[in-house]
């Protein structure tokens, strides 16, 4: 699939996340700032258009967690079935994730074949991105 055309950014908003693309760095930003679980519809036009942007090469995620219960099993184990397909290496950093999900993103990393290490602030999480590991 072909990389977005242009070295512009771009983002799509769904019911409880916002999804940006950077081009220039692949570098894809999630912040689920809701309570409300996105719907399964929401989910899916997101990832078209990840997929849309990232194309088939490896980039970098940073996933916010803005509250307590933005992060549901069930949007979890969406985006860790989508990380799971990717054919190139995907590096993901976590920023705000409360521990039981963090414990949770950390075993599907594992069994799906990413690579995942939670931050305090993004600022760590940029410098591990910048340099992420070169196997899962």
């Amino acid at each position: 699939m072909a990389e977005a055309a242009g070295s512009a950014p771009v983002q799509v908003s769904t019911t409880g996340a916002l999804f940006a693309w950077d081009p220039t760095t692949r570098l894809v930003t999630v912040r689920f700032r809701s309570t409300n679980e996105t719907s399964m519809v929401d989910r899916e036009e997101a990832a078209r258009k990840l997929r849309s942007w990232t194309g088939q090469g490896s980039y970098r995620v940073v996933v916010h967690c803005e509250g307590e219960g933005t992060m549901t099993p069930g949007v979890l184990a969406f985006w860790g079935g989508f990380f799971r397909l990717a054919r190139a290496p995907v590096h993901i950093a976590t920023i705000g994730f409360p521990p039981a999900r963090e414990a949770q993103m950390r075993e599907w990393a594992s069994r799906f074949g990413f690579s995942l290490t939670s931050f305090g602030t993004e600022r760590d999480a940029a410098a591990w991105l910048a340099t992420p590991p070169t196997s899962t």
